[in-house]
């Protein structure tokens, strides 16, 4: 191989190690935005989580509070109804 020959392919192959590069940093990029969304989405789905578990804790008090009141409300109109 000559000297010519040699640096050609010595050219040749800077220019792909640089397109691998190039393209790496390109995946890596695509990979991290990836991460940072799904870490987003982990963290919303935790505070929906959070959210749902609060309701759930007092949902049954608000039912019981407004069973209470209801008859509560009927008491009242019976007792007037019999008075």
């Amino acid at each position: 191989m000559t000297a010519e020959e040699q640096s050609l392919a010595d050219q040749k192959m800077r220019v792909e190690i640089a397109r691998l590069m190039a393209e790496t940093a390109e995946i890596n990029q695509k990979f991290a935005y990836s991460d940072r969304k799904s870490e987003a989405e982990i963290k919303h789905m935790e505070s929906l989580t959070g959210k749902l578990a609060r309701e759930t804790y007092w949902y049954p008090v608000f039912v019981a509070a407004a069973l209470l009141g209801a008859g509560a409300a009927v008491g009242a109109t019976v007792a007037r109804l019999v008075s």
